[in-house]
């Protein structure tokens, strides 16, 4: 397999704009790897860029001043490849005077770029600061490193869309001119005006060579990819931090910042510089199984069914619940309703049969003073024997005889009745002619009489003992 060189921008006049840190962009689409966006380590030897030889980086400070400041930083960024899990059997970095030894650079601009892999002459120029990149030194060489092992920006693969989102106008140097140009999609245009954009526009899977190996997916937490606000063009906001480039979500938040090496990235590299002295079958999957990955991926998305499940179980039996609860306070206030319907009903009738009760009692009670009353007010109706003289007349009260009398209201015609046979007649000495208050003390004292009753013009009724 032929390898596509790169052309190398590590002139002084290349320009990388503030808080930006490159590899320098090629002026040919490389030969990318799906996952890891570097070139193929089984390529030519004789071809740059290649691996390092003997799995050994080996590198130099361009002065006694580089070494001094960036001598100790060189150790810590390669501390973090370690610690991901890079075996210093398959790559370790090294420092060597060789003429061929990758030279590093201390500078004082807010930047950072590197030679991608070994070549004729590496380099790397580093900015001391922390002002720009990831706004950690450390985290600033070890992407460096990573450029000079072999790696290219994660976020210039193919399938970056799926996963970021890439708002060139954000860039400091863009304007609408070069947008007509190609700044924002043109890889070679951008490359040949060496501008920024370089080192954002995806390269396709296309125009790319088939991978050798290791064909898995996005890492969006190699040290290889860029954070969010790089390269981005000052807010105009005071107080504003960078516009966003490289972005996430529905919100466009700005892409993190990955401070060290990922685990793909420490694979990635072992599987590049492992048995380099051996030619490899690249038609092979030279990658070791991602088991240890692929079951921790299984055993999420099974925790995260699992959970699923059990939330939608719950919402289930929760809608449930609220249903028959909703159903149960339903059947309950009919229940309660009904039964405060049944006692309302029954006071209700309680009342109105104490209502009616109370107004019999009355009604009783009114007759019987009223019966008592008129008995005390009509004449002859006094026991018979309280009567004070003969005829048949009651003997009046004691209270009552210096009461004018009051003269009663002639009789009416007694009705006549027809004859009636001739019946043995008591003597009329028994007979007490007068009137009386009720028929039986009329009918006691009119013995060998006739009582008769009848009423008064204003409807009085009287009981008259007629003996003759």
């Amino acid at each position: 397999m032929q390898l596509l060189s790169f052309l190398i921008a590590s002139s002084a006049t290349s320009t990388i704009l503030p808080g930006v840190f490159a590899a320098p962009a090629p002026n040919v689409l490389p030969n990318l790897q799906a996952r890891a966006v570097t070139f193929n380590p089984d390529a030519n030897p004789n071809a740059e860029p290649r691996v390092w030889p003997n799995h050994k980086l080996r590198y130099k400070f361009k002065d006694e001043a580089s070494k001094e400041a960036l001598k100790r930083v060189v150790k810590d960024g390669w501390e973090l490849w370690t610690k991901a899990g890079v075996k210093p059997a398959n790559i370790d970095i090294v420092e060597s005077q060789d003429d061929d030894a990758l030279v590093i650079e201390a500078t004082k601009k807010p930047s950072a770029r590197t030679t991608v892999g070994k070549r004729a002459e590496s380099k790397m120029s580093f900015g001391t600061g922390d002002d720009y990149g990831m706004l950690d030194v450390k985290a600033n060489m070890a992407h460096e490193l990573g450029h000079a092992l072999g790696f290219y920006h994660e976020h210039q693969r193919y399938d970056r869309d799926e996963h970021v989102k890439f708002k060139c106008e954000n860039l400091a140097d863009w304007s609408e001119e070069k947008a007509k140009d190609g700044f924002c999609d043109n890889l070679k245009n951008a490359a040949d005006e060496r501008w920024s954009s370089q080192d954002f526009i995806k390269i396709e899977e296309s125009e790319r060579d088939p991978p050798p190996y290791c064909y898995t997916g996005y890492d969006e937490d190699s040290i290889m990819h860029y954070p969010g606000r790089a390269g981005g063009a000052k807010s105009r906001m005071p107080g504003g931090d960078r516009k966003p480039v490289l972005v996430v979500g529905k919100e466009e938040k700005p892409f993190k910042e990955n401070l060290k090496p990922s685990r793909i990235d420490a694979q990635r590299a072992n599987n590049m510089y492992e048995d380099t002295d051996k030619k490899r079958d690249i038609k092979k999957d030279r990658c070791p199984k991602d088991d240890d990955k692929d079951k921790k991926n299984k055993k999420d998305k099974d925790d995260k069914d699992k959970k699923d499940k059990e939330d939608k179980d719950k919402k289930d039996k929760d809608d449930k619940d609220k249903k028959d609860k909703e159903e149960k306070d339903k059947k309950d206030k009919e229940e309660k309703d009904k039964k405060d319907k049944e006692e309302k009903d029954k006071k209700d009738k309680d009342k109105k049969n104490k209502e009616e009760k109370d107004k019999k009692d009355k009604d009783d009670k009114d007759k019987k003073e009223k019966e008592e009353k008129d008995k005390k007010d009509r004449p002859g109706d006094n026991d018979k024997d309280n009567k004070d003289k003969p005829g048949g007349k009651d003997k009046p009260d004691e209270k009552d005889k210096d009461k004018p009398k009051e003269k009663p209201d002639e009789p009416k015609e007694p009705p006549k009745e027809p004859p009636k046979e001739p019946e043995e007649k008591p003597d009329k000495e028994d007979c007490n002619e007068g009137f009386y208050g009720s028929e039986d003390s009329c009918k006691d004292s009119c013995k060998g009489g006739e009582c008769v009753t009848g009423s008064t013009a204003v409807g009085q009724l009287y009981h008259y003992c007629r003996c003759d």
